[in-house]
């Protein structure tokens, strides 16, 4: 009797092996193979005279009938024809002329019908076996964590088979495997924490688990019997075994278990919403047989486990769902009452943050990037930014090892390893990102997955690796992974900014509506100050220039003291009401945006101020200045004002200097005008920039109207910038503004 395997197999076409068609079945029993209807018996194992002292070539072309009574082969003709052998198997049977009883399973496979006899066990009473499941059952629903499902599961299905070592195999999503509880012997080495690779386990090996949930190896030692004939008769085709319980394992497999010093097997599979989700994994060092009932108890204890899986899981998102849900109610009443969805999510104490376990947010929301918590720097994510809206369109984007799938992320690991982006609008490329920083991670691996494969002495053949021995693996750049509830919690958010948003467009048109309005009533002031004012003061002045010109040599000098007051006050009511008008034309006009050199923009507005300096000697230090992105009237203007208000606070001074200089910092430019003049108490660094606020009131000495500081601020708001100042008196002020570089922060 041959017993070679009928394909030649090694570790670099083991993916590929037909281990449902292997030609041969495991020893401990006997397979017969039934033409039907007529029972005709063409195909056999080569190992019945050990089992029913008839050789294997006298039951070919034999009746079933012959060797089993027909009460049986009706009840197995009936399930045959019903495709339904649940009330068949097992069935007790003795074939003629053995007087040994068999369990007899019965499958169909196409028009053939496949008959397995095992070993027959003491059978178990319906009452012991209603009391075994029964507290199976309850111990196992006792479990309401998913750690305790784990254990108190391996530990049942241990006590029930007596198999020395019991695991809970866990699958993760490139199917690597991993030991997540274990009930073993006290003198066994744990194999708990464990991962192996998913070579381990090929892809047809795990197709077979989804179909036969129970699967034993009795002896890897032992010798399998080969089909007489190999080849399935009339077809000459090979015998599929896909259901049969008895199908020979495949050599590959066998050496990997002799490897590891296992004796004996039995797999349970655990499935979850349909798919493969790991195994019970069950190992004896002596040869083992676990009889047809037993393995269906097995069986029903991993349908319990199944069942119990989802509610475990369920429960413990809903608690953290619950959790964040509260979070995101509190962060839709902060964005409600704010006048930005934006400072609803970050000003306040409850935060995005709290919406998941990231360290860090970036909100990217009309071309404006708010940075919350640890992140990485500006540029880095907006380059981020520019990646996903290049990806194909998904309004989530989740994962735990960024630098995988974008490379430049290798850069800041250490707070970006992981990234979930909603997106907000596809259409407008704005984003809610929050990150996760890495943790490294230590895998204990049941021996090197690098070294997965042994090359043979001749160097022809690849063979399982041989050593188990603990080996362990440092993983980098990997976060911890996002939770279920955590996505939802931010898909819920999304639904809750873009009802925030809604109302606050809501908002928006009834204020335009009040603006429009308002807007209109200005320009109707405006005219009548342009017109109704300025007309009367135009009288004033000329009649003034008149007396002047005519009559000053007429006047005493009190007289011509007062004519000098009119004229004075006649030019500062003009100043003031073209700064007004031009403070309130700000927002209404046209901006033309442009790369802008501001050094020629500096010397005009020095060239407007020194006129109006008469004979001072100011010394002007201009540092190389970097461009800037604005509308070139609006800069001209505030920076003519910045040096006005220099050159004016630096009268008293006998040597007045002011210095002009500027750098890039980000994605700013940020420039500095500073002066030796009489400088103020920073108690008031806000008052000055507000309208008609004027710290110095003697107007002799320091003319002004109180506007142009308050119209700096308003240039540099429209142009999404920012302005401070340090100033201390008698040591002068530095004027710090920061503009944008370029377009793409503007």
């Amino acid at each position: 009797m041959t017993t070679n395997y009928p394909y030649q197999v090694d570790l670099t076409n083991c993916d590929q092996e037909p281990i449902h068609i292997p030609g041969r079945i495991q020893p401990h029993g006997f397979l017969l193979v039934c033409r039907m209807p007529d029972l005709a018996i063409i195909q056999v194992s080569g190992n019945t005279a050990d089992h029913i002292n008839v050789q294997s070539d006298e039951l070919l072309a034999q009746s079933l009938s012959d060797f089993i009574n027909l009460p049986i082969i009706e009840r197995i003709i009936a399930a045959w024809q019903a495709d339904n052998f649940q009330t068949v198997n097992p069935t007790i049977v003795k074939l003629t002329p053995a007087t040994t009883p068999y369990n007899l399973i019965a499958h169909r496979q196409h028009d053939l019908l496949l008959l397995e006899f095992e070993p027959l066990r003491p059978a178990i009473t319906s009452l012991q076996f209603y009391n075994m499941l029964s507290h199976i059952l309850q111990t196992i629903q006792q479990a309401d964590t998913l750690a305790a499902l784990f254990q108190t599961s391996a530990e049942q299905i241990k006590q029930l088979t007596g198999f020395d070592r019991v695991m809970v195999y866990r699958f993760d999503e490139d199917w690597h495997g991993q030991v997540i509880a274990e009930a073993k012997e006290s003198g066994l080495e744990p194999f708990l924490g464990l991962h192996f690779p998913a070579s381990d386990i090929p892809t047809q090996a795990r197709q077979l688990y989804t179909i036969n949930r129970v699967r034993n190896i009795v002896d890897v030692t032992a010798e399998p019997a080969n089909l007489m004939p190999l080849l399935t008769p009339p077809a000459d085709q090979p015998l599929d075994l896909t259901h049969a319980v008895l199908r020979a394992v495949s050599p590959i497999h066998i050496e990997y278990l002799r490897n590891m010093g296992v004796a004996a097997t039995m797999s349970i599979s655990i499935i979850h919403n349909g798919s493969l989700w790991g195994l019970f994994a069950c190992h004896h060092y002596a040869p083992k047989f676990v009889d047809y009932n037993m393995r269906n108890i097995c069986k029903f204890i991993s349908r319990i486990f199944s069942g119990q899986l989802p509610a475990i899981i369920a429960a413990e998102e809903h608690q953290l769902a619950k959790q964040f849900s509260a979070v995101g109610e509190t962060l839709l009443e902060q964005m409600s009452r704010s006048t930005d969805f934006v400072a609803g999510l970050v000003d306040y104490p409850v935060t995005l943050l709290d919406l998941n376990s990231s360290r860090g947010a970036a909100i990217y929301f009309n071309d404006q990037l708010v940075l919350h918590g640890q992140t990485p720097a500006r540029n880095q994510v907006l380059d981020l930014i520019d990646w996903l809206n290049q990806q194909e369109e998904t309004a989530l984007y989740h994962t735990d090892k960024l630098s995988a799938a974008y490379e430049p992320a290798q850069a800041y690991t250490a707070t970006a390893a992981g990234l979930l982006a909603l997106s907000i609008s596809k259409f407008t490329g704005d984003w809610m990102l929050w990150f996760k920083p890495e943790v490294v991670q230590t895998v204990e691996w049941g021996g090197n997955p690098e070294k997965a494969v042994a090359v043979e002495a001749d160097g022809l053949r690849l063979s399982p690796r041989q050593s188990f021995e603990q080996w362990t693996e440092i993983v980098h750049a990997k976060s911890l992974p996002w939770q279920p509830a955590e996505l939802n919690a931010v898909r819920k958010l999304r639904e809750h900014i873009t009802n925030v948003i809604v109302q606050h467009t809501a908002q928006m048109q009834a204020v335009n509506a009040q603006l429009k309005k308002a807007y209109e009533e200005l320009d109707a002031f405006s005219y009548s100050v342009s017109h109704d004012l300025r007309s009367p003061l135009r009288i004033i002045d000329s009649y003034s220039e008149i007396l002047w010109e005519d009559y000053h040599d007429q006047l005493d000098e009190d007289g011509q003291e007062i004519l000098a007051v009119i004229t004075r006050n006649t030019s500062r009511m003009n100043q003031l009401i073209e700064d007004m008008l031009a403070y309130s034309r700000l927002a209404r006009s046209e901006k033309i945006y442009n790369n802008l050199d501001l050094t020629p923009i500096i010397q005009e507005a020095i060239d407007l101020v020194m006129p109006s300096q008469k004979e001072r000697q100011i010394i002007f230090d201009i540092q190389p200045l970097p461009k800037l992105y604005g509308d070139r009237p609006l800069i001209q203007q505030l920076f003519f004002n910045v040096i006005s208000n220099a050159a004016k606070y630096t009268r008293p001074v006998s040597q007045p200097r002011i210095e002009i200089s500027g750098r890039q910092q980000g994605d700013e430019v940020v420039y500095a005008i500073s002066d030796n003049g009489i400088g103020f108490d920073m108690a008031y660094a806000d008052e000055i920039f507000k309208v008609f606020a004027r710290l110095h009131q003697d107007e002799t000495e320091f003319e002004g109207t109180g506007i142009g500081l308050a119209l700096v601020k308003r240039i540099v708001q429209s142009h999404q910038g920012r302005i401070w100042v340090e100033s201390r008196p008698g040591q002068g002020s530095t004027f710090y503004i920061a503009l944008p570089a370029s377009p793409a922060h503007g």
